[in-house]
Protein backbone atom coordinates (compact mmCIF):
# COMPACT_ATOMS: atom_id res chain seq x y z
CA UNK A 1 0.00 0.00 0.00
CA UNK A 2 1.36 3.39 -1.02
CA UNK A 3 1.13 6.27 1.42
CA UNK A 4 0.37 9.48 -0.40
CA UNK A 5 1.11 12.84 1.16
CA UNK A 6 1.39 16.41 0.02
CA UNK A 7 5.10 16.49 0.89
CA UNK A 8 7.79 15.78 -1.71
CA UNK A 9 9.34 12.32 -1.44
CA UNK A 10 12.36 13.27 -3.56
CA UNK A 11 14.68 16.24 -4.02
CA UNK A 12 14.74 18.56 -7.02
CA UNK A 13 18.17 17.29 -8.11
CA UNK A 14 16.88 13.72 -8.23
CA UNK A 15 13.83 14.86 -10.20
CA UNK A 16 16.12 16.57 -12.70
CA UNK A 17 18.32 13.47 -12.97
CA UNK A 18 15.32 11.25 -13.70
CA UNK A 19 14.02 13.70 -16.31
CA UNK A 20 17.43 13.96 -18.01
CA UNK A 21 17.69 10.16 -18.01
CA UNK A 22 14.20 9.86 -19.53
CA UNK A 23 15.23 12.27 -22.27
CA UNK A 24 18.40 10.27 -22.98
CA UNK A 25 16.56 6.95 -23.03
CA UNK A 26 13.88 8.35 -25.33
CA UNK A 27 16.54 9.79 -27.62
CA UNK A 28 18.45 6.49 -27.75
CA UNK A 29 15.18 4.77 -28.69
CA UNK A 30 14.58 7.26 -31.53
CA UNK A 31 11.76 9.07 -29.74
CA UNK A 32 10.02 12.27 -30.75
CA UNK A 33 12.52 15.15 -30.57
CA UNK A 34 9.90 17.54 -29.19
CA UNK A 35 9.03 15.13 -26.38
CA UNK A 36 12.72 14.69 -25.60
CA UNK A 37 13.17 18.48 -25.52
CA UNK A 38 10.26 18.83 -23.06
CA UNK A 39 11.85 16.34 -20.66
CA UNK A 40 15.18 18.17 -20.86
CA UNK A 41 13.52 21.56 -20.39
CA UNK A 42 11.59 20.27 -17.37
CA UNK A 43 14.87 18.99 -15.87
CA UNK A 44 16.50 22.38 -16.40
CA UNK A 45 13.49 24.08 -14.82
CA UNK A 46 13.85 21.96 -11.68
CA UNK A 47 17.57 22.69 -11.50
CA UNK A 48 16.90 26.41 -11.91
CA UNK A 49 14.00 26.75 -9.47
CA UNK A 50 15.19 24.19 -6.94
CA UNK A 51 13.02 23.20 -4.00
CA UNK A 52 10.05 25.49 -4.82
CA UNK A 53 9.55 23.52 -8.05
CA UNK A 54 8.75 20.43 -5.97
CA UNK A 55 5.76 22.07 -4.30
CA UNK A 56 4.64 23.52 -7.62
CA UNK A 57 4.75 20.07 -9.25
CA UNK A 58 2.30 18.76 -6.67
CA UNK A 59 -0.27 21.43 -7.60
CA UNK A 60 -1.76 20.98 -11.08
CA UNK A 61 -2.81 24.63 -11.18
CA UNK A 62 0.87 25.63 -11.08
CA UNK A 63 2.04 23.32 -13.88
CA UNK A 64 1.79 26.08 -16.51
CA UNK A 65 4.29 28.09 -14.45
CA UNK A 66 6.69 25.15 -14.85
CA UNK A 67 5.82 24.90 -18.55
CA UNK A 68 4.34 21.43 -18.01
CA UNK A 69 1.46 19.92 -19.92
CA UNK A 70 -0.99 17.49 -18.35
CA UNK A 71 0.85 14.27 -19.27
CA UNK A 72 4.35 15.33 -18.25
CA UNK A 73 2.99 17.20 -15.23
CA UNK A 74 1.19 14.07 -14.03
CA UNK A 75 4.37 12.00 -14.42
CA UNK A 76 6.44 14.54 -12.53
CA UNK A 77 3.81 14.83 -9.79
CA UNK A 78 3.97 11.04 -9.40
CA UNK A 79 7.77 11.25 -9.14
CA UNK A 80 7.74 14.10 -6.60
CA UNK A 81 4.93 12.60 -4.52
CA UNK A 82 5.95 8.92 -4.57
CA UNK A 83 9.69 9.06 -5.20
CA UNK A 84 9.41 7.08 -8.44
CA UNK A 85 7.84 7.42 -11.87
CA UNK A 86 6.29 4.36 -13.50
CA UNK A 87 7.21 5.66 -16.98
CA UNK A 88 10.90 5.81 -15.98
CA UNK A 89 10.69 2.33 -14.48
CA UNK A 90 9.26 1.08 -17.80
CA UNK A 91 12.02 2.78 -19.79
CA UNK A 92 14.69 1.23 -17.59
CA UNK A 93 13.07 -2.21 -17.85
CA UNK A 94 14.11 -2.28 -21.52
CA UNK A 95 17.79 -1.93 -20.61
CA UNK A 96 20.19 -4.81 -19.98
CA UNK A 97 20.24 -5.67 -16.27
CA UNK A 98 23.90 -4.64 -15.87
CA UNK A 99 23.23 -1.22 -17.41
CA UNK A 100 20.19 -0.72 -15.19
CA UNK A 101 22.25 -1.54 -12.09
CA UNK A 102 25.03 0.85 -13.11
CA UNK A 103 22.47 3.65 -13.41
CA UNK A 104 21.88 3.31 -9.67
CA UNK A 105 25.27 4.98 -9.15
CA UNK A 106 24.87 8.72 -8.63
CA UNK A 107 25.84 10.61 -11.78
CA UNK A 108 25.78 7.58 -14.07
CA UNK A 109 23.15 8.05 -16.75
CA UNK A 110 22.13 5.61 -19.47
CA UNK A 111 24.80 6.58 -21.99
CA UNK A 112 27.67 6.29 -19.52
CA UNK A 113 26.28 3.05 -18.10
CA UNK A 114 26.18 1.52 -21.59
CA UNK A 115 29.75 2.68 -22.29
CA UNK A 116 31.02 1.32 -18.98
CA UNK A 117 29.35 -2.00 -19.68
CA UNK A 118 30.49 -2.35 -23.30
CA UNK A 119 33.96 -0.82 -23.16
CA UNK A 120 35.11 -1.89 -19.69
CA UNK A 121 32.93 -4.93 -19.11
CA UNK A 122 31.60 -3.41 -15.87
CA UNK A 123 28.36 -5.09 -14.77
CA UNK A 124 27.65 -3.73 -11.29
CA UNK A 125 28.32 -0.79 -8.99
CA UNK A 126 30.85 -2.92 -7.09
CA UNK A 127 32.74 -3.70 -10.30
CA UNK A 128 32.67 0.02 -11.16
CA UNK A 129 34.21 0.85 -7.78
CA UNK A 130 36.93 -1.78 -8.36
CA UNK A 131 37.63 -0.41 -11.84
CA UNK A 132 37.88 3.13 -10.42
CA UNK A 133 40.34 1.98 -7.75
CA UNK A 134 42.47 0.34 -10.44
CA UNK A 135 42.40 3.54 -12.46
Amino acid sequence: MKIISNRPAIGYEQVAEVLFNCASLLQMAGGNPYRIAHYRQAALTFMTLGTPALEMALDEAQWPLLNLGKRLGAKIRELVRDGSMSFYVELRADLPVAVDHLMDVYGVGPRLAIRLNKELGVNSPAELADAARRG
